[in-house]
C-alpha cells in the first residue's frame, strides 16, 4: 500500500504538508529503508516510503504521521546538522523528540513523555532539538553513559542522512528548502498549519551567507578537480 491515500487526506485537511511531498521525488521500498526517511541526494529532496510499514499503519492518520514526520526533519534542517559533532543516538532522539510533539497522529514513535519519564526531569516543550540534545547529554555525564540508551528502536531511520549531497552547503540546502516550503504555502493557498509558523519563519530568514556564491565556488572548485 502506497501513501496516495493519506496524501489526499492531507491535501484535504492540511495542504502545505501534501503539497511539499508531491513537490519532491518519492521512492517505494528501496532494499536499505524498512520504514520510511526523507534525504537531499541531486538537488532534489527525496522521501522514501516503505509500504509495508507504511500499510501496517492502516489508519490513515497514523500515516499521515509517518508523512509529517519526514517533512519536519527537513523543515527543521536536520540534514544539514545531523553529521557535524558525530552521528550519535542523542542526536536522533533529540531530534525526533523535537518534531513529534507536532505529530498527535504519529504511531510508535518517542514522545516528550517518553524522554521526561527516563531522564527523571520535566522538560520544556516545542524546544529546537539542541535543548533536548544537552539535557540527553546532561543525564548521559551524570549517568557515567557514553550513549543513551532508551528509545533507540522507536527513533526515526537516518541513514538516508549520510548518503544525502554530502558537498552542498547547509546554506543551499536551506535555500532549496525554503523554495520547496513557498511552493507548498501557495499551492496551499496560504494554509499553514500553526505550528508551522515558527519553522518557516526562520527558514525565511535573509541568511548572513551568500549561498549562491558559496555555489559557484563549489561549482569552479569541481572543475578545477577535474581538469
Amino acid at each position: 500500500m502506497s501513501i496516495e491515500k493519506a496524501l489526499y487526506h492531507l491535501l484535504q485537511n492540511e495542504p502545505f504538508y501534501a503539497n511539499f511531498v508531491l513537490g519532491a521525488k518519492i521512492v517505494y521500498d528501496d532494499p536499505k529503508i524498512k520504514t520510511a526517511a526523507v534525504t537531499i541526494k541531486g538537488g532534489t529532496a527525496v522521501f522514501k516510503f516503505d509500504t509495508k510499514y507504511t500499510s501496517e499503519r492502516r489508519d490513515v492518520a497514523a500515516q499521515t504521521g509517518v508523512i509529517k514526520h519526514e517533512v519536519l526533519h527537513l523543515l527543521c534542517e536536520h540534514l544539514g546538522t545531523r553529521s557535524r559533532g558525530g552521528i550519535t543516538n542523542n542526536k536522533n532522539i533529540a531530534m525526533d523528540v523535537a518534531i513529534n510533539q507536532m505529530i498527535p497522529t504519529l504511531d510508535g514513535g518517542v514522545s516528550l513523555a517518553d524522554l521526561e519519564k527516563e531522564l527523571k526531569q520535566k522538560l520544556e516543550p516545542m524546544m529546537p532539538y539542541e535543548y533536548y540534545y544537552a539535557k540527553i547529554n546532561e543525564y548521559c555525564d551524570k549517568n557515567g553513559l557514553k550513549e543513551y540508551g532508551p528509545h533507540g528502536d522507536r527513533v526515526g531511520d537516518h541513514s538516508e542522512w549520510d548518503e544525502a549531497d554530502g558537498d552542498m552547503p547547509d546554506e543551499v540546502k536551506r535555500a532549496l528548502i525554503r523554495d520547496m516550503a513557498n511552493k507548498a504555502i501557495k499551492s496551499s493557498a496560504g494554509r499553514v498549519p500553526q505550528e508551522l509558523s515558527t519553522i518557516l519563519g526562520r527558514l525565511n530568514t535573509p541568511s548572513e551567507v551568500n549561498w549562491k556564491q558559496k555555489l559557484r565556488n563549489l561549482v569552479v572548485e569541481s572543475i578545477v578537480t577535474g581538469k
